[in-house]
């Protein structure tokens, strides 16, 4: 299985992935074209045998707290469940927004009935930021949110350890 950047073309073969989804939001095709033309390595589609297996839409926002990243969709084939793909692909999302010097978090929306989905992003390290009342038809939606996490703000440890005499 490896990922790749979306084409237009992989529009259409996500149809099936995102219906199959009760979960998921379907849109029109120019907005996933727009994605795709803004912000086009935040993008992300995943492939076994030239099958598509799952997809991730992304994007760079400014709110008043600065730049931040924004998940904007993040969808696994059914069969494919359980096999660490959702979590690669959070990764390597979580790892472009990070090069991105001024973006101190990602956000994301989820349903708050979707206690999967809110167990799978927590065990990420996601919180729950706030409740958004009436963001979704049917419910409320929950904003979780994730420190970006950077090299340069890890302490450094020194390794400069004394040698001992055994006697």
């Amino acid at each position: 299985m490896f990922m790749r950047l979306m084409k237009s073309q992989d529009i259409d073969k996500m149809q099936p992935i995102i219906s199959a989804c009760k979960w998921t939001a379907n849109f029109p095709r120019n907005y996933y074209i727009n994605y795709m033309q803004h912000w086009p390595h935040l993008c992300i589609v995943a492939e076994l045998k030239g099958k598509l297996c799952g997809y991730t839409l992304a994007k760079l926002d400014r709110g008043m707290e600065g730049v931040f990243g924004h998940i904007s969709a993040v969808t696994i084939k059914a069969e494919f469940r359980g096999r660490n793909l959702g979590s690669r692909l959070m990764a390597q999302m979580e790892m472009e927004f990070a090069k991105v010097k001024e973006a101190k978090y990602v956000d994301l929306f989820v349903k708050e009935t979707n206690k999967n989905a809110i167990g799978f992003y927590e065990h990420l390290g996601y919180e729950i930021h706030r409740r958004i009342p009436f963001y979704y038809d049917d419910c409320d939606a929950l904003e979780m949110r994730k420190t970006l996490a950077r090299a340069h703000d890890t302490p450094q440890i020194s390794c400069n350890a004394e040698k001992t005499k055994n006697s």
